[in-house]
């Protein structure tokens, strides 16, 4: 969809949806699944997604739930974000704060148990 602002960045807005595969019909399937990925220009790492939380009794109804990442690290060759943030229909939700990452450092039996 192009370049928008997202915070102090710009940012590749991709808008996303999936094809019906059951009969449902395709503005629905695209109204259903809708998916926004916004990634930024410089780092092409993804600062922002946005979906829609959708009324049971009418579809139209719906809430979008925005998730904004920030504090990018590369661990272990990945870059991961530390800070995590979450606006639902406008106000803040919730927020993650990631204290510590570890890849591939293998999970014991009991780990699980």
């Amino acid at each position: 969809m192009g370049l928008e602002d997202v915070g102090s960045r710009k940012a590749h807005h991709i808008w996303l949806w999936s094809l019906p595969t059951d009969g449902t019909p395709p503005e629905v399937e695209k109204l259903l699944s809708e998916f926004h990925v916004f990634i930024d220009a410089e780092s092409l790492l993804v600062v922002k997604t946005q979906n829609y939380l959708f009324s049971p009794e009418i579809i139209e109804n719906r809430i979008p739930v925005e998730n904004y990442y920030w504090d990018y690290r590369t661990v272990g060759g990945v870059a991961v974000p530390f800070r995590m943030v979450r606006v639902v229909s406008g106000k803040k939700h919730s927020e993650i704060v990631v204290t510590h990452v570890a890849l591939n450092v293998g999970v014991a039996d009991s780990d699980f148990q």
